[in-house]
């Protein structure tokens, strides 16, 4: 992305080299502050993860942690200043609220103990049921000019300070208000969007009772009251007198974290200090179960923003050279956010997005680049081209995500698939920028499967990140498979067209099943999206296809549910082999998995041999195998049949026996002209192949692209294929021309392998 020049006057100039000169020396208040928090799914079980462990924090160069909102001491004050009665000893809300304010206490013991800054979020106005039953304030305590809300406020924060001294500030939000884990606690606050009668008020009365008297930090956090509209902003920052101890905390782009959105134009503006919230593991992309490297962005500006006018502030980087006086530090939340999953069990592309900004924060001076280069080496410890790849793996991942379920320069809500769920997209009316759309989602598939092959390509330090990071990156393929071929599919609905409607929905139920079957073949990889969930989403996607299946009388059996069972027993796959050259097969970039009872093609001349016959034979122009042969467009005699194929056997060992349940693989046009299809054959235990046998998948004019392949399955589940000692498959490509290919690649036998004893 090309970058704006930035111009700064000498008064500029001179303030950020005083900021860098001071950095993370100053103390109290005017340290940089460089905060983690977990937002932990509310109502349910806490995430089980690193960044809980203050000593993580700290190593990773935190000096900070914010605890989520139902750790907060708001819930676990007793009141007794107040009045007894509110929660009186015995009674079940004064167990519950010593319970938490234990809890609590242990926590910000552990955070201290490691030198770490302890902050708390809370929502406001949040006060215990029985305060709002015994005085009668079910209509005015969401009112903080109310004199009784007002002094009940500043009661509640004398008592946290007094019952938790060990915390150094309050970040306060009153965007929303969760109650799901505070069952005996009520919130609510009127017009939350008001500067006048809302936030300015209420932002006094912490800012005395905090900042003044206590001399303790507040973090006001603008989410959903006044972080969109910079007018309102700059209203509060006008009214409100500045502090040392007094910061703004701003998401980096307007409204939540959607790569769409604009950069904020609120940072940099008004007289505060600001803390800028960044999601490492962002809920609307995944929450970490594929890469989805954003520090880059964050810092050094994302490519959708690169077109804001020069005077906006676009990039973490440029707010720190341009304004520095007001550059208040960073605030990440490592893991959570939203509702659901996916879950991760590795936290890597967290971590890589946590640690990066937070040494990024730390001295500014320092470009992206060379922390992420740090990274690489120190935490990853990888080495020689391995460290380029794995940045060039990062970078594309970034691209991956935008194009692929957002639409780069607009027309495309981003809020159709968040969470673990996936809603129906509504198709673009302007037919250009639809076209547009659906390129981008096939531009995004190409990447993902660059991405895929760097991660295959990586020599990593040690199996279990080589397993992940392998295993996560076609996650993420897989997954944009689906949303993919979700896209193509409300685009054919408002075309009307019944016979692309028909081959999208097989092509969404082969994508489903591969992307269903990854836990198997990698065990480490976050928990998958789910057809049904539909929390905070209208028109579930998978609701509508099944009333387009129903709508066009598309048999069940083609979604191929139920079909694939047990797991890979072989699969054979390559890279790209670079520079094309049809008659060249790169046997070294030929993969293969076997089950340990199986053998699949032995060694690099059988490979070769394979293909002997074949016009085309290779593995360049793209990820996977381009064939070609002078049989025509269909095989039309026995010396046809005993030409021109790729042939695969797999043979249990001795002692054992497979049992089949299906055949995966993705399948492709070499190019736009002509008629390009296919013809599969299977034979069992060495039985031989015969002219006029019936094949086990066919086609005549191949759909799927390079950039966006058919995901083909094959039903296997018959009892031909059951107990079985061995099994052959032979692929004829059929085109009408020697010169034009077909091309597949994952070529993927399901099943399981057992004694034949």
């Amino acid at each position: 992305m090309t970058q704006k020049a930035i111009y700064l006057n000498p008064v500029q100039v001179l303030a950020m080299l005083v900021c860098l000169l001071i950095g993370t020396s100053l103390s109290g208040a005017q340290q940089r502050l460089i905060l983690d928090m977990v937002h932990h799914n509310p109502g349910d079980t806490p995430y089980d993860s690193a960044f809980n462990d203050p000593a993580v924090l700290k190593e990773m160069g935190y000096n900070g942690k914010v605890y989520f909102l139902f750790e907060s001491p708001m819930l676990a004050i007793n009141w007794e200043s107040v009045d007894a009665d509110i929660l009186p000893q015995g009674s079940p809300e004064r167990e519950w609220v010593d319970a938490k304010a234990a809890e609590i206490q242990g926590m910000q013991a552990a955070a201290k103990a490691e030198g770490l800054s302890v902050f708390a979020m809370s929502d406001l106005v949040l006060f215990p049921k029985r305060l709002v039953q015994k005085y009668g304030m079910q209509k005015t305590y969401g009112d903080p000019k109310h004199p009784q809300t007002e002094k009940l406020i500043r009661a509640q924060i004398n008592e946290m300070f007094d019952q938790f001294p060990s915390m150094d500030g309050l970040v306060v939000r009153i965007g929303e208000t969760y109650l799901q884990d505070a069952p005996y606690h009520q919130g609510h606050i009127n017009d939350k969007t008001n500067a006048e009668a809302t936030i300015i008020p209420l932002m006094q009365i912490l800012r005395e009772e905090i900042c003044v008297k206590r001399n303790k930090t507040l973090i006001f956090r603008t989410w959903r009251a006044f972080d969109d509209n910079a007018a309102r902003y700059q209203a509060v920052s006008d009214a409100i007198e500045p502090h040392p101890n007094l910061v703004i905390s701003i998401k980096h782009c307007e409204g939540d974290f959607f790569r769409q959105n604009p950069y904020s134009r609120c940072i940099g503006m008004g007289r505060h200090r600001q803390i800028v919230e960044v999601q490492c593991a962002r809920e609307y992309e995944g929450k970490g179960a594929y890469p989805n490297y954003i520090a880059h962005g964050v810092i050094d500006g994302f490519a959708e923003h690169a077109k804001m006018p020069s005077s906006d502030i676009n990039s973490l980087q440029e707010f720190f050279e341009t304004k520095p006086e007001l550059f208040g530090g960073v605030w990440t939340w490592s893991r959570g956010g939203g509702w659901a999953g996916p879950y991760v069990k590795d936290e890597l592309w967290c971590d890589l997005n946590a640690w990066v900004m937070a040494q990024w924060a730390k001295d500014p001076s320092q470009s992206e680049a060379s922390v992420f280069n740090r990274y690489v080496t120190e935490r990853l410890n990888l080495t020689g081209d391995n460290i380029a790849k794995f940045r060039e793996l990062c970078l594309l991942s970034t691209d991956a995500v935008v194009l692929g379920r957002y639409a780069e320069r607009g027309g495309f809500r981003g809020i159709w698939t968040r969470d673990q769920g996936i809603s129906w997209p509504r198709a673009a009316k302007n037919p250009a920028t639809q076209q547009r759309i659906l390129q981008q989602k096939d531009e995004a598939i190409t990447i993902w499967k660059e991405i895929l092959e760097l991660a295959q390509s990586i020599e990593w330090a040690d199996d279990a990140t080589r397993e992940y990071a392998i295993g996560s990156a076609e996650y993420g393929l897989r997954l944009y498979e689906i949303y993919r071929s979700i896209i193509y599919l409300s685009d054919t609905e408002a075309n009307g067209d019944q016979q692309a409607m028909a081959d999208w929905i097989a092509v969404y139920d082969a994508a489903w099943l591969i992307y269903n079957k990854l836990p198997q073949r990698f065990p480490s990889v976050a928990t998958l999206y789910t057809k049904d969930y539909s929390r905070f989403m209208k028109n579930n996607a998978d609701l509508k296809v099944e009333a387009l299946r129903a709508q066009l009388d598309v048999p069940v059996a083609s979604a191929a549910e139920g079909i694939v069972s047990g797991g890979i027993v072989y699969q054979v796959s390559t890279l790209d082999g670079g520079q094309p050259n049809k008659k060249t097969l790169n046997a070294a970039l030929v993969s293969q998995v076997c089950d340990p009872q199986v053998t699949g093609l032995t060694d690099v001349e059988t490979l070769k041999a394979a293909g002997d016959t074949l016009s085309t034979y290779a593995n360049s122009e793209w990820p996977g195998f381009s064939l070609a042969s002078n049989n025509g467009v269909t095989i039309d005699s026995a010396k046809e049949l005993e030409r021109g194929y790729f042939e695969v056997k797999i043979e249990a060992l001795a002692g054992s026996k497979m049992n089949c349940s299906a055949l995966t693989f993705l399948s492709a046009r070499g190019g736009a002209s002509q008629s390009r299809g296919y013809v599969l054959y299977a034979s069992v235990n060495g039985a031989p192949f015969r002219y006029g046998d019936q094949p086990i998948a066919s086609v005549v004019n191949e759909i799927g692209t390079r950039a966006a392949p058919s995901n083909v399955t094959v039903d296997l589940n018959a009892p031909l294929y059951q107990g079985i000692r061995s099994i052959t498959f032979r692929y004829y490509p059929l085109t009408d021309s020697s010169g034009r290919s077909i091309d597949f690649n994952d070529m993927a036998l399901y099943g399981t392998v057992t004694s034949s004893n």
